[in-house]
């Protein structure tokens, strides 16, 4: 899934932090870093959830999947199955 490079940037600028300062954080080159804004690269898993943890938007907005930045709570709990037969 290739990156949405408008969003990258306007997290980006919204925070305040020019291109070489969000590669610092993420621990990339700046020309990486600018690859993934103009939507020539992706970042790994790893990169993905640091840039949603970091800009506090959920995954699927930064990678276009909703409008939304907001983040939805889940559940991690799932529902007990109960397979034993009853008497």
């Amino acid at each position: 899934m290739r990156p949405q490079p408008i969003r990258l940037k306007e997290l980006r600028e919204e925070k305040g932090l020019t291109q070489e300062e969000a590669a610092a954080l993420m621990g990339v080159v700046p020309r990486q870093y600018q690859r993934y804004e103009r939507g020539e690269g992706e970042p790994k898993l790893a990169g993905w959830i640091f840039l949603a943890d970091f800009y506090g938007v959920s995954l699927d907005y930064l990678v276009g999947r909703s409008e939304g930045p907001g983040r939805q709570g889940t559940d991690l709990t799932a529902p007990t199955l109960n397979f034993e037969e009853k008497s």
